[in-house]
């Protein structure tokens, strides 16, 4: 069993689909017909955003914008999350075209609560789940049942030859997406390979046993709602057709709650979703034409080193479904490699980054190779304090016990300097430990720059 990250939104835009299916709302809906209670920053996206352009990535939220605090634990629950969004400033206007946002599915999960009047989670195994026979899936972690705790996978980073776990989904905090390992409906259903086999099978007979018999709910779905030009890169499986992107233009429909949805498989209709977790990965690709499905699953996520291996299971998916469509190896084995070389000439024209963490892959305290950490108050006196970001929440400072400390959400580490002045590296245990903290001050206040947000001082 497997977390399977963004795959997840496929079974959320399918909750929807169903009550679509059933007449109980519409795609075009705005949020506030199911959320009377929904608030944005920009009033007039609060009034007009539908749950069609939640589906597509077409919202004003911005590239994984709104992430951290959620994971990081500012907010305890998924609708309070959703609740506080009046509070995050966004600078996309409605409809500006695609965009990769775990939020906009947080607001489709809290709308199949209202609708439904229970867990997104109790709503999918209902209707979704258990008439297919998935009965090794569920929402989260804590819902597994005791006797299929031993089937759970455990996670892994690698760095070239060096492996860094196993790590426990159940009790290992540093790979949890939320500090209480709880629901995330972008991102924290756990399945099998039976029953992504069983949904799979459902996938290709277009709905057949669960929406009405002339439903189109998932050829609505599966049609390209908006745009990208980013969902044919590296970490892509079709990646490795690169004939079939050029003659795409690398221009890409985006369905509801898929990836990719087009011919990108031999001018047959393809469509996929992808998901990644800290040390999860999911790749997959379907082919109705054909009936055709493969679904890769990997416990192990790239962390440093060779850029090509991180895009291994791409390029499993892709190889796979190419031999189940009669492609010449010969050919197969051209277009891998033709991939792999344009994946380390981008990685040599990027500047370089420390190849293996020593921290995570060889056990060394962070304290160990920072040579400038502050030893009295004297050098972080104008750190020390609160300071405050709209959405993002708090961000505290202190010095006790000779040692700067910084608390955000759920998490406290230790502040330690770096070489450069003003710049701190955060040695918390949190997916955040490498980001930098970026301190400065001017006449009116002080400011740190953290996780793609500015906190002010209080």
């Amino acid at each position: 069993m497997f977390q399977i990250g963004s795959f997840s939104k496929t079974f959320i835009a399918m909750g929807i689909a169903k009550l679509v299916d059933e007449g109980r709302m519409n795609w075009t809906d705005t949020v506030k017909t199911h959320l009377p209670w929904f608030k944005l920053y920009d009033k007039y996206a609060e009034q007009h955003t539908t749950l069609a352009d939640l589906l597509a990535m077409n919202s004003v939220f911005g590239d994984h914008e709104g992430d951290v605090p959620f994971m990081i634990g500012v907010f305890e629950t998924e609708r309070e999350m959703v609740q506080r969004l009046a509070d995050l400033p966004t600078s996309r206007r409605l409809r500006p075209g695609y965009a990769y946002s775990n939020v906009n599915y947080a607001i489709l999960g809290q709308v199949l609560e209202a609708a439904t009047n229970q867990t997104w989670e109790a709503y999918l195994n209902q209707t979704i789940w258990q008439p297919l026979g998935m009965t090794s899936t569920v929402g989260r972690v804590a819902s597994l049942p005791t006797h299929q705790l031993a089937q759970l996978s455990s996670g892994h980073l690698f760095c070239k030859h060096h492996v860094a776990g196993p790590f426990n989904l159940v009790n290992d905090s540093s790979i949890y997406m939320t500090t209480d390992n709880s629901y995330i409906a972008a991102g924290s259903i756990i399945t099998s390979i039976a029953d992504i086999s069983k949904f799979s099978a459902f996938l290709l007979r277009k709905g057949r046993g669960i929406f009405s018999s002339n439903s189109r709910v998932v050829a609505d779905m599966l049609t390209g709602h908006s745009i990208s030009t980013s969902l044919g890169g590296p970490g892509s499986p079709v990646y490795m057709y690169d004939d079939v992107r050029a003659r795409s233009g690398n221009v890409w429909g985006v369905g509801y709650g898929f990836d990719l949805v087009g011919p990108a498989m031999f001018g047959h209709r393809y469509f996929d979703k992808g998901g990644d977790t800290i040390t999860f990965k999911t790749r997959n690709g379907w082919v109705p034409q054909r009936e055709l499905g493969v679904v890769v699953v990997a416990n192990a996520q790239r962390m440093g080193g060779d850029a090509a291996a991180g895009t291994a299971v791409d390029r499993v998916a892709a190889y796979v479904l190419g031999l189940f469509m009669n492609e010449p190896v010969e050919g197969l084995d051209a277009r891998l490699q033709r991939a792999l070389d344009i994946v380390h000439a981008r990685r040599a024209s990027v500047p370089p980054t420390p190849v293996c963490d020593v921290h995570v892959f060889q056990g060394v305290p962070m304290e160990k190779d920072v040579g400038n950490q502050p030893t009295s108050l004297d050098g972080v006196r104008d750190v020390v304090g609160t300071y405050v970001a709209p959405f993002y929440g708090r961000v505290t400072v202190t010095w006790q016990d000779e040692k700067l400390t910084m608390q955000y959400g759920q998490y406290a580490g230790r502040l330690l300097a770096t070489e450069t002045k003003g710049v701190y590296t955060w040695a918390a245990r949190t997916f955040l430990a490498d980001a930098p903290v970026e301190w400065s001050s001017t006449n009116h206040s002080r400011v740190i720059e953290f996780a793609g947000a500015t906190f002010v001082s209080e």
